[in-house]
């Protein structure tokens, strides 16, 4: 049955997306970031060993009990922790690495520079960051957002985002009908 977790690709299409990948010397990442209930833990345990067998380089998870569950079901997949965990500092790190086993952790988008090279300092040296530089324009702290669920039925934090963080919005107050008040965030945009 489909869901939202369950690979947009067939084995045989992934495994073909992650070999032009390798041919090309790029590295192949899943992502399996969605947030998990108990009863949805099976599809991320079947999406991960397919994942696997497809020869993906490691799978980007966003729920420690997905990954807890993906590094006790699935060992042989390298996990590294989404930016929706909102790891800030040394010890979520290194906490959710021992719960977990990840490689790689993807830091909360709200880190400054000076912040990633502190956590760059405290941090083994084997614990490999990294850092959103460009892409969503997300709202919530870390992707972890409700507004496209609740606009839209479309959850982002089940993969189907619909990105109401780009969509242009406007004040309307109650004593002015029908008049929009433009939102303003720089010179040319309006989200």
């Amino acid at each position: 049955h489909a869901t939202p977790f369950r690979s947009i690709l067939d084995g045989a299409a992934l495994s073909e997306a992650v070999r032009l990948c390798h041919a090309q010397g790029a590295r192949f990442y899943a992502a399996i970031n969605a947030l998990a209930t108990d009863g949805e833990l099976a599809d991320f345990v079947d999406t991960a060993r397919e994942a696997l067998e497809a020869g993906v380089d490691a799978a980007i998870v966003a729920d420690v009990g997905v990954a807890a569950e993906l590094r006790r079901q699935v060992p042989g997949l390298a996990l590294h922790l989404s930016t929706q965990l909102s790891v800030l500092n040394a010890p979520a790190a290194e906490a959710l690495r021992a719960v977990t086993g990840a490689t790689r952790v993807v830091l909360a988008r709200e880190m400054r520079l000076e912040d990633i090279a502190a956590l760059r300092r405290a941090l083994s040296p084997d614990m490999a960051l990294e850092a959103f530089v460009h892409g969503a324009m997300c709202v919530a702290y870390s992707g972890r957002c409700l507004l496209s669920a609740v606009l839209t039925g479309r959850s982002g934090n089940k993969g189907a985002c619909a990105q109401p963080c780009r969509w242009r919005f406007a004040l309307n107050e109650a004593q002015y009908p029908g008049e929009y008040f433009p939102i303003f965030e720089d010179g040319r945009e309006t989200f």
